[in-house]
């Protein structure tokens, strides 16, 4: 064992900080991998920065591009994964943080779902409320719900579910919010309304779904049917 091993020279430590993101996260625009390490100045100061440290990923066969349908920028992912994979079957609530969202236009680009954080919005100018944590089932995002606990009796109370277009609710719905609360240790006290999110969302594409999901099929709570 090393106990004291040498420092990594600047490009081989961005070298493995990419490798780290696209293994993390499963399928990233090079975009997004500067946004992954955002805190990182000499990596996050321009997305320019991070394609010949790709390039050399790519030419010893750590990495690979894949063009995309829509023909807009190629993502990278690592060498030889496998993209047709079966659909999960597994349904989850994720933080409004997740890094699955991190980089909103690929996550509206890929799930046709517009993410949202409206916390740091007065609540006249909210659509959906302050704390939402959209709702994954099987293999795209379903809905968000506006979720709050409250402090005097230390209940969870869903205050409002905002289903996308095509979805209605079902079991698998409460069986996430009861896995929720039994989490945290608080009851759920009540759910409130249930209303259909009308505005056009682009529809994913399976295809750019099976590498981007590729890490979230272990990350779940609990197997259920949707």
């Amino acid at each position: 064992m090393v106990l004291d091993p040498p420092p990594l020279r600047q490009p081989e430590a961005i070298r493995e900080l990419i490798v780290r993101a696209v293994r993390a996260r499963g399928a990233l625009t090079e975009y997004a991998i500067a946004e992954h390490w955002r805190p990182i100045w000499w990596l996050r100061r321009s997305a320019a920065s991070v394609p010949p440290y790709v390039d050399s990923l790519v030419a010893d066969g750590t990495l690979e591009r894949l063009a995309i349908e829509d023909g807009g920028a190629p993502v990278v992912v690592e060498e030889g994964v496998e993209l047709d994979r079966p659909r999960p079957t597994t349904a989850f609530l994720l933080s409004a943080f997740d890094n699955l969202l991190w980089e909103p236009r690929f996550g509206q680009r890929v799930l046709g779902f517009e993410h949202v954080i409206e916390m740091y919005k007065p609540a006249p100018k909210r659509r959906y409320g302050y704390y939402v944590l959209p709702f994954f089932s099987r293999d795209r995002i379903v809905g968000r719900a506006h979720l709050k606990s409250e402090r005097g009796d230390g209940s969870l109370v869903v205050k409002a579910l905002h289903l996308e277009p095509g979805i209605r609710r079902s079991r698998v719905l409460d069986s996430a919010f009861d896995r929720l609360s039994t989490g945290s240790g608080a009851p759920r006290a009540s759910s409130g309304s249930c209303d259909e999110d009308r505005h056009r969302r682009q529809a994913p594409n399976r295809l750019q779904l099976q590498a981007f999901c590729k890490h979230r099929a272990s990350a779940v709570m609990s197997p259920c049917s949707a």
